[in-house]
């Protein structure tokens, strides 16, 4: 991200009460642009498809508005890895990650990594502890001056000066680990289903989006992201990509591309719970870098009218149709009625159990497959 403007003014923005970051010529609108073309952050209602109108942002940027971003891993991590060395191998990325966080204080944002500690605690993805990143995250944002992490995203410095990387040794060993959570289980069981479809040869992709659909509307309550997630791989839509491993002859290998598929898609989920109920002074937003997630975003808003997306994805107009008819609607049959959180845990384990073990015969079978 670079400014070539010469000329001299510049303006100086309070992020904090101690924190000071100073503006030069355009370089505003160079970063409300960069972070536009890089699509990191999503709004149903101000960038539905990760890009900002300078028009919203007097509102957007209102003190009396509270705004929250949800961070993806490919965020977090990024972040953590700065705040304890100072840089990142990639520099394209560093200065990506850096008029992130640069942007998110020029909005008076808060940048949450919660979900991502979570995953990293619950799937095992790194040797440091959920604590320690959190640490060097809220170290990261709280104590690296706004003006180096905004010089470094324009260039001007590629690391940030070691006085101000993370040096505690903290002692605290909590652990963020998710156990049975309903959401995370439910995406863990769906994307099995994606996959057990998804190995079996010559069909078509939408009678494979339509057998997925009539399970899922009987067995789980509907989460868009799901279901626009089912859509799109099915379909082949471009910049879609299958569950890593789900072709692999390997059981271990296709489980775990189905739990990191999950958790992609459970921060999806986890977020929507967020901004369907938000207030005019609280916006929840979702910052991530991943392409999949990026696609399920941009497809499945505005919210509550991805079914008419749908019809834009398949062609076969009367068999969605039908499914609608059959499922949805007054037809719809919720699952779960009446029941606790604990019952409901234990169906949908049960359920997701059951597709791994399905999965596991599946894989053993070493028959040539056709995705």
């Amino acid at each position: 991200m670079e400014n070539n403007n010469q000329t001299s003014n510049s303006k100086g923005f309070m992020t904090d009460m101690e924190d000071f970051v100073i503006f030069i010529d355009d370089e505003i609108d160079v970063l409300l642009k960069f972070i536009n073309r890089s699509q990191l952050c999503f709004h149903p209602k101000y960038a539905p498809e990760g890009q900002f109108s300078s028009c919203d942002y007097p509102e957007l940027n209102a003190p009396e508005r509270n705004k929250l971003i949800i961070a993806d891993n490919n965020i977090v991590s990024p972040i953590c890895e700065i705040s304890r060395v100072g840089s990142l191998r990639d520099d394209g990325q560093l200065q990506k990650i850096a008029a992130f966080v640069t942007w998110s204080r020029f909005i008076h944002a808060q940048v949450s990594c919660g979900i991502g500690l979570m995953e990293n605690d619950t799937a095992h993805k790194s040797t440091m502890l959920g604590e320690e990143r959190k640490q060097l995250f809220l170290h990261a944002l709280d104590n690296i001056p706004m003006q180096i992490w905004k010089e470094i995203a324009f260039g001007v410095r590629d690391c940030v000066p070691d006085i101000f990387l993370f040096k505690k040794n903290n002692e605290d060993k909590t652990n963020y680990e998710l156990k049975d959570d309903f959401v995370l289980i439910s995406n863990e069981a769906a994307t099995a289903k994606i996959v057990q479809i998804l190995r079996m040869p010559y069909k078509k992709p939408i009678d494979k989006f339509i057998e997925f659909m009539y399970w899922y509307a009987d067995n789980f309550v509907i989460a868009e992201s799901m279901v626009m997630y089912a859509a799109l791989v099915f379909a082949g839509i471009n910049n879609t990509s299958y569950p890593k491993g789900s072709n692999s002859k390997d059981y271990e290998t296709v489980i775990k591309g189905i739990q990191n598929q999950a958790w992609d898609i459970s921060y999806i989920t986890f977020w929507s719970q967020l901004y369907y109920y938000e207030t005019e002074y609280n916006h929840f937003l979702f910052a991530t870098d991943d392409i999949m997630q990026k696609q399920i975003i941009i497809h499945i808003f505005p919210p509550g009218k991805s079914y008419h997306t749908l019809y834009s994805i398949f062609k076969e107009h009367k068999k969605l149709d039908e499914l609608y008819l059959s499922k949805f609607g007054s037809a719809r049959k919720r699952p779960f009625q009446g029941m606790n959180e604990d019952k409901k845990i234990a169906q949908i384990t049960t359920l997701r159990d059951s597709m791994y073990a399905d999965l596991k015969s599946i894989v053993k079978d070493t028959s040539p497959r056709l995705i």
